[in-house]
Parts: structure tokens; C-alpha cells; sequence
């Protein structure tokens, strides 16, 4: 089911960026820092102390059209990879990579400040897991044993969902056709199968955006 909703939510992207008559092209990259949250019952979780931020990028296309001086559309596909670290004192280490293929749409206000252009976004995203693996390092009586396992995407116990959504708040600057921008990325999915569990991905990205033939 997961599979059919993200394969109709690409065909409305390109369905949509195929009704964009003068749409703008460019390519971006980015870098991501990005951990998550946990809850259980509702109470924040007792590991959450231990979560750190974990590196990762982004890099992908997008689209952009202009609809008004100071109003424009912007839809992009980008290859995104994230996840969070763990650790517990000197005994236990662990980093959870996840690649995401994810699109979003993004209505963007434009203010002119001399020859620059200041911007804001609010990006709404849906993501789809296209792997990840688990690398765990763990220290007792100063022998450290490492071990690395594959993520299993599913609806089980014990397995995380495969569709990531939520919604980026971003702001920057555009340079002719270069836009520098900060983004706080907030997922609203739960990607946790326990019970009264909840866990999402949050973080924040610094990228750059560049548009073809502007």
C-alpha cells in the first residue's frame, strides 16, 4: 500500500510539472543535519538524552515558476540521506543511515532587497525509503565488538515504515539564478510499528539551488 501511495504521489509531480509552461529547471545539493524524536504514551522517551545529530546530504532537481513579482511555485525530487546517532556513556555507539527518495511542493514569497532576493518556504515533503543499515559499536571490559545489520522497512514490530512526510520552514537569498537557503525540516510521520510509540525525523539543511536559464 505504501508503494502504490508514493508511486501516485510521483505521478502528480510530474503530472504537475508537465502543466508548468514556463517552469525553470535547476539542480540542488545540500547538506543535511538531521536526528529524531521519541515518544512513548505520549511522554518523551528516556533515551532521547542519548540521540545526537547525524551528518548526511541532499542533491536532486526542482522546478520553479514565477506567478506573480513576488510569488512562485517550486517542486523538487531529490535524493536525500538521513538518519541519527546513539550513545550511551563509553559502552554503546550506534548510527542509523536511511536513504530517502523524496519530492516536495513548496509555495516561495520573494522580497527584493537591492539586487538580492530574500525568500521564505513553507515545503510540505513525502519520502520513500529506499534503504538503510544500522552500524552498532559496543564496548565492555575494554573489548569492543562492531556489528552492522540492514534496516527492514515494513509494517511489523520491529520494522520501520517506508513513507516519511512533514514539512520544511525555509529561508535565504537568491543571487540572479543562485538561491542559498536554511531550512528546519519537522517530520509529522511515525515511523515506529510499536505501540504507542512514536518516532520521527527532524533536522535542518543548508543548500544551493541553481536555475537554468533564468
Amino acid at each position: 500500500m505504501d508503494k502504490k501511495i508514493f508511486a501516485i504521489l510521483i505521478t502528480v509531480f510530474f503530472t504537475a510539472t508537465c502543466a508548468q509552461a514556463q517552469l525553470i529547471f535547476g539542480a540542488r545539493a545540500g547538506f543535511n543535519l538531521t536526528t529524531f524524536s521519541s515518544k512513548n504514551d505520549g511522554k518523551k522517551s528516556a533515551i532521547r538524552e542519548y540521540i545526537k545529530y547525524k551528518q548526511g546530504f541532499q542533491i536532486g532537481l526542482v522546478g520553479e515558476k514565477e506567478l506573480t513579482e513576488k510569488f512562485s511555485s517550486q517542486l523538487g525530487i531529490l535524493f536525500t540521506t538521513q538518519g541519527w546517532k546513539f550513545h550511551f556513556e563509553d559502552i554503546t555507539k550506534s548510527t542509523i543511515n536511511l536513504n530517502y527518495l523524496q519530492i516536495s511542493f513548496s509555495p516561495m514569497y520573494k522580497y527584493d532587497i537591492g539586487q538580492k532576493k530574500l525568500f521564505f518556504q513553507i515545503c510540505p515533503y513525502f519520502g520513500y525509503a529506499l534503504g538503510g543499515k544500522s552500524k552498532i559499536e559496543t564496548t565492555i571490559d575494554g573489548n569492543t565488538e562492531k556489528e552492522e545489520q540492514k534496516i527492514v522497512f515494513g509494517s511489523e514490530r520491529g520494522e520501520m515504515k517506508i513513507l516519511d512526510w512533514g514539512a520544511g520552514f525555509c529561508t535565504g537569498l537568491q543571487f540572479d539564478n543562485i538561491q542559498i537557503g536554511f531550512s528546519y525540516n519537522r517530520g509529522f510521520a511515525n515511523l515506529s510499528n510499536v505501540e504507542n510509540v512514536s518516532e520521527k525525523i527532524n533536522g535542518f539543511t543548508i543548500f544551493t539551488t541553481y536555475l537554468f536559464g533564468k
